[in-house]
């Protein structure tokens, strides 16, 4: 098995009102796979989890969704290093996610 990582985007959305800036957070996880193929399903499979909704103090429904892989790499580093990032971005979240393509010649 070989080692990768990925960098993941997440996005808070609220139900009661439209934002064109979201607050998004970049997570990036590490995990063994057997080809940067099978890693790319890991990783969708990670992200697909990750997310969950809950009311917020007003009642409104807030949704934590996963949005993509926006980069992944296969490692050659200590197994405890992780990192992530939490920022605001415009709308639309999806021109940020490179194709399946694009990922894998980037292993």
């Amino acid at each position: 098995m070989k080692r990768f990582s990925a960098k993941l985007l997440f996005a808070y959305r609220c139900e009661d009102f439209e934002q064109s800036i979201r607050l998004c957070e970049e997570r990036i996880v590490t995990f063994n796979a057997r080809s940067p193929r099978h890693a790319l399903q890991v990783a969708r499979s990670k992200g697909r989890k990750a997310r969950l909704k809950y009311k917020n103090d007003a009642g409104g429904q807030v949704y934590f969704e996963f949005i993509g892989i926006m980069d992944m790499v296969e490692l050659f580093c200590e197994p405890d290093e992780v990192w992530y990032d939490i920022r605001r971005r415009r709308v639309p979240l999806e021109r940020l996610i490179p194709t399946d393509d694009h990922l894998l010649n980037h292993t």
